[in-house]
């Protein structure tokens, strides 16, 4: 029987209904249907998005909290699950200039599961953020042991790399062809 305080606590941020969760030590992990909704984890079977889902714990965040710093050194890897975030870098005179907002249903972090370098952007939350969190080195013991599933998370995490260059470089072009028309 689970503590009042952990019923409590589950009324109040699980939702209800046909989604399946994974409860470890009064500690829920992240629901195979949450996690078979991001695009990294798409074509997973269930047992692996089972083991998978072992691997993240929930945390909020406040609105307006930065929670990854530019140039630090993690190895983080967050799911949104509810709210959005805000993806900045600074510019030569240090104000934040917003990239890219990410929501539901996004992950941000993943660029280290690619190359292990110090964070490119700072992230900070729009209204209260629900992430599931967890790190490289969990994620690479678990693909290390279940080869398929590291293969589909890899060939998927290309995917959504490519997909952010593509953006990336459509945003330069339209910054230099803003730059050429004032000169």
């Amino acid at each position: 029987m689970l503590p009042s305080s952990a019923v409590n606590y589950l009324r109040k941020h699980v939702i209800l209904g046909s989604e399946r969760w994974t409860v470890v030590e009064g500690n829920m992990s992240v629901s195979i249907d949450v996690l078979r909704g991001y695009r990294l984890f798409s074509e997973l079977s269930e047992s692996e998005l089972k083991s998978l889902s072992d691997k993240f714990r929930m945390k909020t965040v406040p609105d307006k909290e930065v929670f990854i710093h530019a140039n630090e050194i993690s190895h983080n890897i967050y799911l949104i699950v509810e709210g959005g975030v805000s993806v900045e870098v600074a510019t030569p005179d240090q104000s934040m200039e917003e990239l890219a907002k990410l929501h539901k249903g996004q992950t941000v972090g993943e660029f280290i599961l690619a190359k292990e370098t110090r964070r490119s952007a700072t992230v900070r939350a729009i209204g209260e953020l629900t992430l599931y969190e967890t790190s490289k080195d969990e994620l690479t013991d678990l693909f290390e042991n279940h080869p398929r599933l590291g293969y589909l998370v890899y060939r998927n995490l290309s995917e959504v790399l490519v997909d952010r260059i593509r953006d990336t470089n459509m945003l330069a072009r339209n910054a230099l062809g803003l730059i050429s028309q004032q000169f």
